[in-house]
């Protein structure tokens, strides 16, 4: 990955991490940084009842569960009695998968402007191929 896009997640990391932490001395409920689904690359911060909401609206899969949401987050804040948080290991491996995570989006989008500036947008949406 460029250096200045690596340093660009860096901070978007940093921040979704800062905020979660944030929230968590405010109201002391346990927060995840999760990807967005809609290919913006963005940073979403959140708890237990918001997950529940978005997962009754249809946002997100009626099988999903919280242990699915620990495993997917980059990261999360410890319980409400302090308790859970992650290791330093931990973080890496989180911070790694988060870069992993940029790579293939930015690997998506470029495929997807590559597709769009030949012309191959209507045959990539006949063929239903993710992105389009």
């Amino acid at each position: 990955m460029n250096v200045f896009r690596k340093l660009n997640a860096y901070l978007r990391l940093r921040e979704a991490v800062n905020q979660a932490d944030a929230a968590w001395q405010r109201n002391r409920k346990r927060y995840y940084v999760l990807p967005s689904t809609d290919g913006s690359r963005l940073l979403i911060v959140m708890d237990r009842q918001n997950f529940r909401v978005l997962k009754r609206k249809g946002y997100i899969d009626r099988s999903a569960s919280m242990p699915d949401l620990a495993v997917e987050s980059f990261y999360f804040t410890p319980s409400g009695n302090g308790t859970g948080c992650l290791s330093d290991a931990d973080r890496r491996h989180k911070a790694a998968q988060y870069y992993s995570w940029v790579e293939a989006e930015l690997r998506v989008a470029k495929e997807k402007r590559r597709a769009e500036s030949k012309g191959w947008t209507g045959l990539l949406k006949r063929l239903k191929i993710k992105g389009w």
